[in-house]
C-alpha cells in the first residue's frame, strides 16, 4: 500500500520533491528504498532512481526483485549491456520472479537477439504470446520507424 500511495502522490504532482518527505522517513529497509527507485523511474528521473536502488542493494545485495527493477531502470537509460548484466544477476536467484526473466527477455530482444529472447520468454509465457512479444520487438526495432532509437534519443535530449 505504501508504495502505491507514494507513487500516486508523486505522479499527481509530477515532482521529485513530492517524494522528499517520504524519503526522510525511510527506515533502513530495502522495500522503501526500492519503492523510491520505482517512483523516480516513473517520474523519468533515472539519476535519482539509481541511488535509491543502490541503497536497497546495500541492504539486500542479491534481492532478485530489486535487481530486476534496477536492471529495467538501467535499460530505460539506454545502457542495454549493463541492464542485461544486472538482469542476469537477478535471474541467478532461485527466488527470481517471472518478471525478472521477462525483463531480461525484453532487454535481450532490444539488442536484436530475438531467438534467445523468445526462449527466455517461453519459460513463463505461452509460446504464442512469447512469439507475439518478439514479433512486436522486431517490428519496433526494424520497422520503417525505429521507435526504440527515437525513445533513446528523446531521453538524451
Amino acid at each position: 500500500m505504501e508504495r502505491i500511495s507514494l507513487g500516486s502522490c508523486c505522479q499527481r504532482r509530477k515532482s521529485t520533491r513530492a517524494a522528499s518527505p517520504a524519503e526522510g522517513r525511510l527506515l533502513k529497509s530495502k522495500r522503501p528504498q526500492s519503492a523510491l527507485g520505482v517512483i523516480y523511474d516513473r517520474l523519468e528521473r533515472a539519476d535519482l532512481a539509481a541511488p535509491a536502488y543502490e541503497a536497497a542493494l546495500k541492504l539486500a545485495p542479491e534481492d532478485a526483485a530489486i535487481l530486476s527493477n534496477y536492471g529495467l531502470s538501467i535499460a530505460m537509460t539506454g545502457d542495454l549491456e549493463k541492464a542485461e548484466d544486472m538482469l542476469r544477476r537477478a535471474n541467478q536467484s532461485p527466488l527470481a520472479p517471472p518478471q525478472a526473466r521477462q525483463n531480461l527477455a525484453l532487454v535481450i530482444g532490444l539488442q536484436g537477439r530475438f531467438e534467445e529472447s523468445e526462449r527466455l520468454a517461453t519459460r513463463d509465457l505461452p509460446p504464442a504470446v512469447a512469439s507475439e512479444n518478439v514479433a512486436y520487438l522486431k517490428a519496433m526495432l526494424n520497422g520503417g520507424e525505429n521507435r526504440w532509437s527515437q525513445l533513446r534519443q528523446e531521453k538524451t535530449n
